[in-house]
């Protein structure tokens, strides 16, 4: 078992934005202060971070979640998950035994493993995160005296629940509980991807319902995509939800670039560790995809896209068999909601609705220019939109969707609306 040793960044305390609202700040307000500190936290495992020091975020949240995930796991929970959403990353703790194995996740796309079952003994994990916990509190009061201890009180509670628990330790779960191997059988003359689910140590059990769970979808295994004769045209070990999330966003801009017309279009593949992304080059115009290192193979783009988004739906029926609680939880709703539109649109596409060669009337300009002015300070780390309303015109109708002036026009077989 490896040494474990948690530390917290120390920018923050020189951080001139940070002493800038420090001084601007007053009473109550100072205690906001105190929870906007952000930094790195790292998970030093024989004095090499794990965390390849992504796991950044607010601290104060960041050190309650990590110190709740390993109350959860010493008290007999198989598992638990920390996400540092600045960082993009996750922290997956297996209870083994005596010991608990991390596994560390960036999930900016493509997904990759930082470190996979790195093994720690469960007390000095519980004793390192207490220590990392104790010496944030005495940092942040000698900058914050008067907004520390109000604002750092569910962290201390959280430590003093963790210290309940090691004292009182609940059962530990066992060394091997693992599910048979999974495997969809392959499609003979059709272009498919076959989705291996190796022993899960009882993770996708253990998902107790109710919310987002990353954690318990990890379970390792292979993805294979096969052509029409049955020959493999790649292979991507790791874990199959992760590379069928990435496999599904990279299809989205296959049929983006189905519509356009254009020539080619390539396909990150990820590889383990940090090495370099792998590229599956699609050629649109031959109906070829020519993997790494290999000679082209027919294979036509949207029976690709068929095969991945088919593929997505069946791991979701099989995590669900294993576990029906998986139906609640987001990630794996929204991993089958996507791919359900994408077989949606490979109709749409297989009865005509692509675009023609050159630009259609009414279309933006592509040469349009953005704002290069940045909106605020610091860097862009996560972009997300929210549906405001929704409106159904049925099957498009011409070019679909226009450009007018300023307005948007959807036009439809039902109805046509304008925005």
């Amino acid at each position: 078992m490896g040494m474990i040793r948690i530390r917290t960044g120390a920018s923050w305390r020189h951080d001139p934005a940070f002493r800038a609202a420090l001084r601007k700040a007053a009473g109550p307000a100072r205690g906001a202060v105190a929870r906007a500190v952000v930094d790195a936290l790292a998970l030093e495992v024989d004095g090499i971070d794990i965390s390849a020091g992504r796991a950044e975020g607010p601290l104060l949240p960041s050190l309650e979640a990590l110190l709740r995930a390993i109350a959860r796991v010493v008290a007999g929970a198989p598992h638990a998950t920390v996400a540092f959403p600045d960082g993009e990353i996750e922290v997956l703790l297996r209870r083994r035994g005596p010991a608990v194995l991390l596994t560390v996740v960036s999930v900016s796309r493509p997904s990759r493993i930082l470190a996979r079952d790195v093994e720690v003994d469960a007390e000095d994990l519980a004793a390192a995160a207490l220590e990392a916990c104790a010496t944030f509190c005495r940092e942040l009061a000698e900058v914050l005296p008067e907004g520390a201890t109000r604002e750092a009180r569910r962290l201390r509670a959280a430590a003093r629940d963790l210290r309940r628990m090691e004292a009182a330790p609940g059962p530990v779960p066992p060394l091997d509980a693992p599910a048979s191997p999974t495997r969809t059988p392959p499609r003979p003359g059709v272009v498919a991807c076959v989705v291996e689910l190796g022993e899960d140590d009882g993770l996708l059990a253990a998902y107790e319902g109710g919310r987002p769970d990353l954690g318990s979808l990890l379970v390792p295994g292979h993805v294979v995509l096969r052509a029409a004769d049955g020959g493999e045209i790649c292979s991507v070990p790791g874990f199959p939800f992760l590379a069928l999330r990435d496999l599904g966003a990279s299809c989205d801009g296959l049929i983006g670039a189905v519509r356009r017309g254009e020539p080619s279009y390539a396909i990150l593949l990820a590889r383990p560790g940090r090495a370099t992304p792998r590229a599956l080059a699609v050629d649109l115009a031959q109906g070829t995809v020519t993997p790494p290192g290999k000679a082209p193979i027919a294979c036509r783009p949207l029976d690709l896209v068929r095969a991945l988004a088919e593929a997505a739906v069946e791991l979701g029926r099989m995590a669900r068999s294993r576990n029906p609680r998986q139906a609640e939880n987001a990630y794996l709703s929204e991993l089958e909601a996507s791919a359900t539109d994408r077989l949606a649109q490979i109709e749409e596409l297989a009865e005509g609705d692509r675009a023609g060669p050159g630009s259609a009337p009414g279309r933006a300009p592509t040469e349009r220019g953005l704002p290069q002015r940045a909106l605020g300070p610091g860097r862009l780390r996560r972009l997300s939109f929210r549906r405001t309303f929704t409106v159904d015109a049925g099957k498009p109708a011409g070019e679909g969707l226009l450009l007018a002036g300023g307005v948007v026009v959807a036009a439809g077989l039902a109805a046509t609306a304008a925005l």
